[in-house]
């Protein structure tokens, strides 16, 4: 995987697209949790499971949604 930029100072939540993107490429989605302060956890799931993965966080109450 590479991730490839149209310039070089892409930075912060501006890279998501371009993350997601490789992402999606090579069959993962990239989500966030958030934590409800200032940060977010980012992870990886298979593209096929992104759905029930947020649907399992809904039955918790826990907000986690896919990067866009």
């Amino acid at each position: 995987m590479k991730l490839v930029l149209p310039r070089p100072d892409i930075y912060s939540s501006d890279l998501l697209p371009y993350a997601q993107q490789v992402m999606a490429d090579n069959g993962w989605t990239l989500m966030t949790y958030d934590t409800g302060g200032d940060e977010y956890l980012f992870f990886a799931v298979y593209a096929t499971d992104a759905e029930r993965v947020i649907w399992l966080f809904s039955q918790l109450n826990l907000p986690a949604e896919i990067c866009r």
